[in-house]
């Protein structure tokens, strides 16, 4: 099964303005929700229980970034998805995180926290080292039989830095016509 990295798409969308500082003074005491917001996807935790009524509008990040997508990815391992994506897709994406809802521009959206690790393929995984220390990744690659059902995903080889998903999702979004991700090829960062 194919796998993708997802991106943001900066040519044509805006992205959601909202950062880890202003959603840490929507939910509470900055102090208190700031060490749970800045470890949730590596610690994997829950974010709904301490959810309150959370908004923030979209910015552009180029001149020719003037859409709302659809669905987009958000401080890298989360999605963003309008009331059309989390229509069409929250029966799929249920097992595997937890939906929290937005207002963005006024609207009803949602955040999608993907609570989904896959196994990683050690002998087609590659660690990269740097003066003697690990400094990312050279190869990604993920055990096929574990990710055959599942839709997206989160690596702790990658320290999750991104969130990944299966050929099945990226039709999915083609089949619904959900536009602002990019699905890209390479699972590691070239840089």
């Amino acid at each position: 099964m194919k796998v993708f990295r997802l991106r943001h798409s900066p040519e044509k969308f805006m992205t959601f303005g909202l950062d880890i500082m202003m959603l840490a003074e929507q939910l509470g005491d900055i102090d208190e929700m700031l060490p749970t917001l800045m470890n949730y996807p590596s610690a994997n935790e829950r974010l709904l229980p301490i959810w309150k009524d959370v908004s923030a509008d979209f910015r552009p990040l180029s001149k020719t970034s003037t859409e709302i997508p659809d669905i987009s990815v958000w401080d890298n391992t989360t999605l963003l998805l309008n009331e059309k994506a989390f229509q069409v897709l929250k029966d799929y994406l249920e097992f595997e995180g937890e939906f929290l809802p937005v207002i963005a521009e006024g609207e009803q959206m949602y955040l999608f926290n993907c609570l989904t690790f896959a196994k990683e393929d050690f002998e087609l995984t590659e660690k990269k080292f740097l003066g003697g220390f690990e400094n990312g990744l050279k190869s990604l690659a993920f055990e096929e039989d574990d990710i055959k059902s599942k839709l997206l995903f989160k690596s702790n080889m990658d320290y999750c830095a991104h969130l990944f998903a299966t050929s099945t999702f990226k039709e999915l979004c083609e089949k619904f016509n959900l536009e602002g991700l990019m699905f890209e090829d390479s699972l590691v960062n070239s840089f």
